[in-house]
């Protein structure tokens, strides 16, 4: 999804040959569909770690933080050598060391580099946030004698090329990857992100033949293809027409049908079947499987906007009983598959592995039995290995072993589940220690029996 002059390739090539070595797994290319984007130079196989990339920037989406350790406020002292804030304890070291962030070195080449989407962001209320909340207090509060059309071009660019990242503090934000950014969109993508210390580890989920795009989702994949594409055309200015988009039953998962209320005879009720979304010619529409009643696009994206506002609420107070009762209550109007009710199991899994009063009673049952159900879902939209199947082996293997019973026979099982998420997530920061702990757990049961 980034253009730019033709001329800005070769300091890319040169900051992709800097990061990457001589030989790297990925190429930039162009083309008028998607713009700027990366291809295979070989075929990759799943699993295969295909890039590494540093942080050039990292930060909170808000506060004035130090440059330097993106940790403290920002006082009135400045880098080094670029001249914007750090804090007091960073303005305590030589300035030599003040200026070794990487945005001194990295970001001044490439800032011109990617695409910062102004003209359609200034068509949305991002122009006057920007003005206040970034472009003013860098004038006013740091007192940088920076043009305003600079600094709206800079926050253009972290917006549209950040990745959302989350640390082991439990602190997120968003951090810039200037050649990992350039990767294009596909709502089944071939690779997954792992994040560990301000690195990115890309690795193929797919295997990936030579010259092929290698892709990325700039949404959540467990959406439904109209959040997926509401999403995007918001954030990213573009009509999503991937493959998965194009097919109305997302791929055999149908994660946006609905349970049909619309029952026949004077009693009405529920008729037992499926509201799927199918087309109707250039118009899509909500048919049962059973009754054949229907509903609108229209109809249904009224009634998921009432459902995420409930969801949202829900999901905030972090409360298991209240998420049971929610996933109880819309049970009758959502099919079983759909992306409100993964979401909610998924929140649930992580909510009953927080359960430490519960350690070998119903929670872990249910944290097995969700996981479980979410692995055969979500497999078909996020296949091979990803992030999330990572982190729902680790769950599955977990309550298994922490589950009353005899699990004898089944270790051996067990043990291979807990190391195929250790192989998985070795990459990423935040569950890697689980992974871990799991799989030292599985391979100790497996060895005593």
């Amino acid at each position: 999804m980034n253009e730019g002059p033709g001329d800005t390739l070769a300091v890319l090539d040169e900051y992709l040959r800097s990061t990457l070595g001589n030989s790297p797994n990925v190429r930039i290319a162009v083309d008028e569909s998607v713009g700027r984007h990366l291809v295979a130079t070989r075929d990759l196989a799943a699993g295969e770690v295909i890039a590494r990339e540093t942080q050039a920037v990292a930060a909170p989406q808000s506060r004035l933080l130090c440059v330097c350790c993106s940790q403290r406020s920002a006082a009135a002292a400045s880098c080094a050598s670029c001249g914007w804030p750090v804090c007091d304890a960073c303005a305590d070291q030589p300035p030599e060391a003040r200026s070794l962030h990487a945005e001194c070195a990295v970001l001044a080449p490439l800032l011109d580099c990617l695409q910062d989407n102004v003209a359609s962001l200034g068509r949305t209320a991002w122009l006057g946030s920007c003005l206040q909340n970034v472009v003013e207090p860098l004038q006013t509060v740091c007192a940088q004698d920076v043009a305003v059309r600079t600094l709206v071009h800079i926050a253009g660019v972290l917006d549209t090329n950040c990745f959302a990242v989350s640390a082991e503090d439990g602190l997120s934000g968003r951090a810039l990857y200037p050649l990992l950014c350039l990767m294009a969109h596909d709502c089944s993508p071939n690779t997954n992100r792992f994040y560990d210390a301000g690195v990115m580890t890309l690795v193929a989920t797919q295997p990936v033949p030579a010259g092929a795009r290698v892709t990325t989702s700039y949404t959540s994949l467990l959406w439904g293809g109209e959040a997926r594409r509401a999403h995007l055309a918001a954030t990213k200015f573009f009509l999503c027409t991937c493959r998965r988009c194009q097919d109305p039953s997302e791929f055999g998962t149908d994660v946006t049908a609905l349970a049909c209320r619309g029952g026949e005879g004077a009693t009405g009720g529920s008729c037992g079947g499926r509201r799927v979304c199918r087309r109707h010619g250039e118009d899509l529409c909500w048919r049962c499987t059973r009754c054949e009643k229907s509903m609108t696009a229209a109809e249904v994206h009224t009634l998921h906007q009432v459902l995420a506002l409930t969801l949202g609420r829900t999901l905030a107070l972090r409360d298991a009983a209240k998420a049971e009762a929610w996933l109880e209550a819309h049970q009758g109007v959502l099919s079983e598959n759909h992306y409100f009710l993964l979401e909610v199991r998924l929140a649930l899994v992580d909510l009953y592995a927080a359960d430490k009063e519960d350690a070998a009673g119903g929670s872990q049952r249910k944290r097995r039995e969700l996981s479980q159900s979410l692995l055969e879902v979500t497999s078909r939209l996020e296949p091979g290995p990803t992030r999330l199947r990572g982190r729902l082996l680790c769950h599955l293997a977990e309550s298994a072993l922490m589950s009353d019973g005899d699990h004898q026979g089944s270790y051996e099982s067990i043990k291979k589940m807990a190391e195929e998420a250790a192989e998985i997530l070795q990459y990423d920061g935040i569950l890697r220690p689980m992974a871990n702990r799991v799989s030292h757990m599985a391979r100790d049961r497996a060895s005593a029996v």
